[in-house]
């Protein structure tokens, strides 16, 4: 081989030389679920790190945490997004008695994916303000709110936190929404726990929150399913197929709502309430409820206290008492409820049943009427209970 043959080999190999030594290639990108979007992604794999990124994180950005268990509290800052890597358990706790182990405040990015807080000793996660979304969440065991949803003093709360496939097990409430614009999907909430007189609730909504549910289950917990308050500032509800089922202290309580048939409080339409105790739903000092295309079945019966040491056997379908009006129900089914399938006691005016399907099946009584004001129901479905009936 002569001098020029060797040195084309030698340049040869110099290139494939320089090629193989290059800048080193850049890692995969780190997988986001559909629809997250990021300026820029930090991974983190230990609480110290996840502390340190998101104090560090710029709105727009995410935090990424691989699989593990971290100790909080943590507080995710607006805009940034906390995740936790695609198809790992990320599972988050925290001993703070006066700090959600995950708090969320609400901005335009904000948002919270795939994370499991387990065993809080006080909220499990808090949003604060919105908008923001969480996503794919579960929080169990948590001692009070699984998930709070509030707004604070100084926050923008007109943006809606979406919450959707949330699992809520197990907690002091399942989920609050208080003074805020909340939106779920899917997902449920089953066994809240009663460990004080203010808890055990599955929902609660009050101090003119605005919510929505579609698709949601709520079932299993030690008081009410649903307890919306509109006492103070208007708060709002409306539930789509959702299913609130055996549910210990009423599926649904209503109360203090201002509205009309045009501009309700309360709208429930395609559900199911189902195997409820003492009430499928009760109606309280409130106007503006609209019931449609929904069951109410099989409301379990449960002795309680009347006063004087009595006790009184309850078990309705629908109640509404105490001054209730302008409440229409539209194409719903009853039955099996334990008592009476519905009871209106002291109502107001527009109270109506229409094109509804009232069965007694294993109940005592169909409707029974104690208000003063003329309703809109039709002659076969009422009943003389023969007494004074409780509320």
């Amino acid at each position: 081989m002569n001098l020029r043959s060797r040195l084309r080999l030698v340049h040869g190999s110099l290139g494939l030389l320089a090629l193989a030594c290059g800048a080193p290639a850049r890692p995969p990108p780190v997988p986001l679920p559909e629809g997250v979007t990021c300026t820029s992604v930090t991974t983190v794999g230990d609480s110290a790190a996840l502390l340190e990124g998101l104090n560090s994180a710029d709105a727009g950005s995410c935090v990424v945490a691989s699989g593990g268990s971290y100790s909080g509290p943590f507080k995710v800052p607006a805009g940034v997004k906390l995740l936790a890597q695609q198809g790992e358990t990320v599972e988050v706790s925290s001993q703070s008695l006066d700090k959600a182990a995950i708090t969320v405040v609400g901005g335009v990015g904000s948002g919270l994916f795939q994370v499991q807080v387990v065993g809080s000793k006080a909220i499990g996660v808090r949003v604060q303000g919105g908008p923001a979304e969480v996503r794919g969440v579960t929080v169990s065991d948590a001692a009070q709110e699984g998930i709070l949803v509030d707004c604070p003093a100084g926050a923008d709360c007109a943006g809606a936190t979406t919450i959707s496939d949330a699992f809520l097990e197990k907690n002091g409430i399942g989920l609050w929404a208080a003074g805020a614009v909340v939106r779920v999907v899917g997902g449920s909430v089953r066994g809240s726990v009663d460990r004080s007189l203010t808890t055990g609730h599955g929902v609660v909504i009050n101090s003119g929150a605005h919510f929505e549910a579609s698709g949601l289950v709520i079932e299993d917990c030690d008081t009410a399913g649903l307890f919306i308050d509109g006492s103070g500032s208007r708060s709002t509800a409306r539930l789509t197929g959702v299913t609130l089922r055996g549910n210990r202290g009423t599926g649904v309580i209503a109360q203090g709502l201002t509205g009309s048939l045009a501009d309700p409080g309360l709208v429930i339409e395609g559900s199911s309430l189902l195997g409820n105790y003492a009430r499928g739903r009760r109606i309280l000092a409130a106007s503006g409820v609209v019931v449609s295309d929904t069951v109410v079945r099989d409301t379990v019966q449960v002795s309680i206290p009347t006063g004087a040491g009595q006790l009184e056997d309850v078990g309705d379908g629908v109640v509404m008492g105490k001054a209730s009006g302008d409440i229409r129900l539209e194409r719903v089914t009853l039955g099996g409820n334990a008592r009476a399938q519905v009871l209106i006691d002291d109502g107001r005016e527009r109270i109506s049943i229409v094109d509804s399907q009232v069965a007694l099946e294993s109940g005592r009584y169909l409707v029974v009427v104690q208000a003063s004001l003329p309703v809109d129901v039709p002659a076969s479905l009422v009943s003389d209970a023969g007494t004074l009936l409780s509320p």
